[in-house]
């Protein structure tokens, strides 16, 4: 099965901070567990490690940040979405596709 965006976009925060996500506890019931069987718990306040479930938080707020395209990305979009005269369409119409896309990224 493909990963989904979010899956895709957490393995990569994951890696470059130098850990194997598939390494990674699911979530806190997992990291728990897991600090059971190494005889340790896991304590208010303390971090842990990232789990699966954190990585992929990470993900969603680095794919939301996308929604609003800055200016260059604007330009881009534009040389590739054209009305059907052949003229670029208008910001709204770029923000509105842009929304869209992080929308689908999302519910993967």
């Amino acid at each position: 099965m493909d990963e989904s965006m979010r899956e895709r976009v957490a393995r990569a925060i994951c890696a470059r901070y130098g850990d194997d996500y598939d390494e990674q506890p699911l979530d806190l019931q997992a990291l728990k567990a897991q600090r059971a069987a190494e005889g340790t718990e896991v304590y208010s306040g303390d971090p842990g490690l990232p789990t699966q479930a954190d990585w992929k938080d990470m993900a969603r707020s680095a794919i939301e940040a996308m929604r609003f395209p800055t200016e260059s990305m604007r330009k881009a979009i534009k040389i590739y979405l054209m009305d059907d005269a052949g003229n670029p369409v208008p910001d709204s119409d770029i923000v509105a596709f842009m929304d869209d896309l992080i929308e689908a990224a999302l519910r993967d």
